[in-house]
């Protein structure tokens, strides 16, 4: 950390202001019509033309975006493989940062305080970099773990859905003292190991109930340890919904995106504690494949990778994978008893 930062909107000019040094401009795509930036915003190169800004309007035959809002936030540009990522559009128009939009980029090369294409974007609230501090850690052990089936017609108290809930994520956030820090966004990767599918393995994607096959819950008691009776289930904007195949390549893959008016998606500890603040939390369907008595059954592993969790003000960059984890489908009940009369009256004591 120490690295000397600038910020964006001194180089965010309007057409008829002394034309920035470097590659050009810098704009922003408003792709959610916030009417400011937000993370996830396309960010916009725009050259200069004849020594000068030419327009705010994007021209995807000059224009080069830097920084997509696409889910997985790569930098494909205008141009790239793919660029279909990018949201912003021919003749669409272009937004000037401002100061409070606390985007910087790396000061330093032939011309200090102007942006070079290729020079590092931070979100930062001064101009000194320092890595966030914000972590994602998993609950889960690295070694085999196992969640069970949810079956209403299992004995009490196995028959609720909360006891079949499994919480196998564990994220420790801080806000550094930014109390209107919030988690926006949050995508979890499913690889099949044996045997699962997501879609039918798991319950219904729901976007607020326990009876969802995937949920985000947020610790209540403040012991850092999932507890489906304690601790709150985060409301979701809208019911998440299943991409991917399953494959390492293509793994099933979901986001959940809180709903913001219920505040439950606000970071609320200024450090990192150890105590993690929000769970993802599975819960398997009754219709998963009944096989753990014969063979190994189904098992997944999960996944998060850089940018999968998102804040207002940034995102982790930590890839982190849990161990495998077994659905067990058997039903819970009593494995041996035995009958004796213990006092001799001629009545079975246990």
């Amino acid at each position: 950390g120490g690295d000397a930062l600038v910020s964006a909107h001194t180089v965010s000019v309007l057409p008829t202001d002394p034309a920035p040094l470097g590659s050009g401009g810098l704009y922003y795509f408003d792709a959610d019509h916030s009417g400011g930036y937000s993370f996830g915003d396309d960010i916009v190169l725009q050259p200069l033309v004849a020594g000068a800004i030419p327009n705010l309007v994007f021209n995807a035959g000059t224009d080069r975006v830097i920084f997509d809002g696409d889910d997985n936030r790569d930098g494909d540009g205008t141009g790239s493989s793919d660029p279909a990522e990018a949201q912003v559009a021919d003749g669409d128009a272009l937004s000037r940062f401002a100061p409070t939009d606390y985007l910087y980029f790396q000061k330093g090369g032939d011309n200090p305080d102007a942006y070079d294409d290729g020079d590092d974007l931070v979100m930062s609230y001064d101009a000194v970099y320092s890595p966030a501090d914000l972590t994602a850690t998993f609950t889960a052990t690295p070694n085999t773990r196992t969640v069970r089936a949810y079956k209403g017609a299992f004995p009490v108290p196995f028959n609720s859905p909360e006891s079949a809930m499994a919480g196998i994520i564990g994220i420790d956030t801080a806000n550094g003292g930014e109390t209107s820090l919030t988690l926006d966004s949050l995508t979890v990767r499913f690889v099949s190991v044996n045997g699962f599918n997501a879609l039918s393995d798991l319950r219904a994607l729901l976007a607020n109930s326990t009876d969802s096959g995937v949920m985000l819950y947020r610790d209540a008691d403040g012991d850092g340890r999932f507890n489906p009776r304690i601790d709150t289930l985060v409301t979701l904007s809208a019911a998440p919904s299943w991409t991917g195949t399953g494959t390492i390549a293509n793994p099933y893959r979901l986001t959940l995106a809180p709903d913001p008016a219920t505040g439950l998606n606000r970071v609320t500890s200024a450090i990192r504690d150890g105590i993690f603040d929000f769970f993802v939390v599975v819960q398997p369907s009754t219709t998963v494949n009944d096989s753990q008595e014969r063979d190994s059954g189904d098992q997944f592993n999960a996944r998060i990778t850089q940018n999968d969790i998102v804040f207002s003000r940034g995102a982790n960059q930590t890839p982190i994978t849990t161990g495998t984890v077994t659905v067990d489908t058997r039903r819970p009940g009593v494995t041996s008893a035995v009958a004796s009369d213990t006092d001799d009256n001629g009545f079975l004591d246990s």
